[in-house]
């Protein structure tokens, strides 16, 4: 698997001109038992952690899970942990 190589969307033909879309699955009984406070905060934090997972970042998370075989957990920590999230 040496040979293999990242292609370049120039055009956005396929992203849409956006390098990563991310998007949360969230149960909704269980977002109706948060507090509005505890509603915010969570929008908050998802809205930060979706800035930071640029097409670059999550092509190197992703690495380190299928390449390196790290436990997904603990590079979403190390990830989370880095940037100041956690």
């Amino acid at each position: 698997l040496t040979d293999l190589v990242v292609l370049e969307d120039g055009k956005g033909l396929f992203t849409g001109g956006v390098s990563f879309q991310n998007f949360s699955i969230i149960s909704t009984s269980w977002l109706e038992d948060l507090s509005d406070e505890q509603q915010t905060a969570l929008t908050e934090t998802l809205d930060e952690v979706n800035a930071l997972l640029t097409g670059e970042e999550v092509r190197a998370l992703n690495a380190r899970v299928e390449f390196d075989r790290e436990e997904p957990a603990d590079v979403a920590k190390d990830f989370l942990s880095e940037k100041g999230v956690l």
